[in-house]
């Protein structure tokens, strides 16, 4: 797309039939003060400025991870995205993805914090009569869960359904009834788990445990290396 000439494309668009996958790929780290502070409020902010937008010095909103998504689904929606228009906009299935190469972002709430932002941002576009309802919500992939599920990826589960089943293990319904306040907090946190403990346990549970042909081809390169320098 760069070589086109396209301004902000993704980091990766891809669809097969009605199912479009859109992918920031985003490679950041937070301030250890910030990380040793134990305080949410930093921790929130800092992702904000990561992920969500910062504004400059001129006052102009600088757009990141959420935002750029939020445009390119902005310009499938109204069939502006020039290299694919080969679609209705009604018909097709859109996956927002942001993929990070920390292991350390595989937590928790994390997912939930970006999606707030995410749904807020894709209601503005609901008020500009934009059809959003194909629209699946906002899914935090770490990198190293798509390599190491790679080959169950390309040969048994595609990644938009193994999104969907995400979607719904982490759904949470509306109008249960708990028998106790720490029974309602355990059904909360069962909702919580990342992507990258769902899909190794969506896989195992399957039997799809095939490692990578790469890692077949390139860890035994990379342990090589380490043994020649670790001699020198």
């Amino acid at each position: 797309m760069a070589a086109r000439g396209i301004q902000a494309a993704p980091d990766s668009y891809i669809r097969k039939a009605k199912n479009i996958l859109l992918i920031e790929s985003k490679d950041f780290l937070i301030p250890a003060p910030v990380k040793e502070s134990c305080d949410y409020s930093q921790y929130e902010n800092e992702f904000e400025k990561k992920l969500y937008f910062t504004v400059d010095k001129r006052g102009v909103e600088v757009p990141k991870a959420i935002m750029q998504l939020i445009g390119t689904i902005k310009k499938v929606l109204k069939k502006e995205f020039e290299p694919d228009k080969r679609y209705h906009y009604r018909d097709v299935t859109i996956y927002p993805v942001l993929l990070t190469h920390e292991h350390q972002y595989n937590v928790a709430g994390f997912n939930e914090l970006l999606n707030y932002w995410f749904q807020a941002e894709l209601e503005l576009l609901e008020e500009e009569d934009l059809y959003i309802h194909g629209v699946k919500p906002l899914v935090v992939v770490n990198i190293d869960s798509l390599i190491r599920h790679q080959v169950a990826l390309q040969n048994e589960v595609p990644l938009h359904e193994v999104l969907n089943k995400y979607l719904e293990h982490t759904h949470i319904k509306r109008g249960i009834t708990f028998t106790t306040e720490a029974e309602r907090k355990e059904y909360i946190m069962s909702k919580m788990d990342p992507f990258s403990i769902f899909i190794h346990n969506y896989f195992t549970e399957r039997g799809f445990t095939e490692f990578p042909p790469m890692l077949n081809e390139l860890g035994l390169t990379i342990f090589k290396e380490e043994r020649g320098n670790s001699n020198q």
